[in-house]
């Protein structure tokens, strides 16, 4: 009857050894290891991606823009492109109704992700040679180029 009751207290044992916790511990550690890294560089590509997309997006709507507007590029105002997000005459003069047939050619100025500012500096050369202090994009208005605040991306 000894046998059956040592067998019963082995059966009913509960909980885990401290080498069963300590292994499974180490086994997420380790998987942390390697998911974790992943994941920070996706982070990173995102911010590219989205800057990427709203660059293209950007130029092709100051591009519309010029066509509609023999060739004239929209002006920095406040530190926004006023003409890209509000109705314009062939002028390039902001108004509503039908005399103002043109855009709005953006909802708004999107944001920079490395940034998260929206705002529009004039850029001194094109491309420009430096970053502007809290800015989300750089502008140069005679050439209707537009860069992210952000010198890797200069060169596009």
């Amino acid at each position: 009857m000894s046998a059956n009751s040592a067998q019963l207290r082995r059966s009913i044992r509960r909980g885990f050894t401290l080498i069963e916790v300590l292994i499974v511990v180490v086994i997420v550690a380790v998987l942390a290891a390697l998911v974790v890294p992943r994941f920070i560089n996706s982070a990173e590509e995102s911010k590219a991606s989205v800057l990427k997309h709203n660059l293209h997006a950007l130029r092709l709507q100051i591009t519309l823009y010029r066509m509609h507007h023999a060739g004239a590029s929209p002006t920095i105002q406040g530190q926004q492109l006023p003409q890209l997000t509000s109705a314009t005459n062939p002028a390039g003069d902001i108004g509503g109704g039908p005399g103002f047939p043109c855009g709005p050619y953006i909802v708004a100025m999107p944001d920079n992700p490395y940034t998260g500012l929206n705002n529009v500096v004039a850029a001194a050369a094109a491309p420009p040679t430096t970053e502007a202090s809290n800015a989300g994009w750089q502008y140069h208005e005679a050439s209707g180029r537009i860069w992210p605040n952000k010198s890797e991306f200069f060169d596009d």
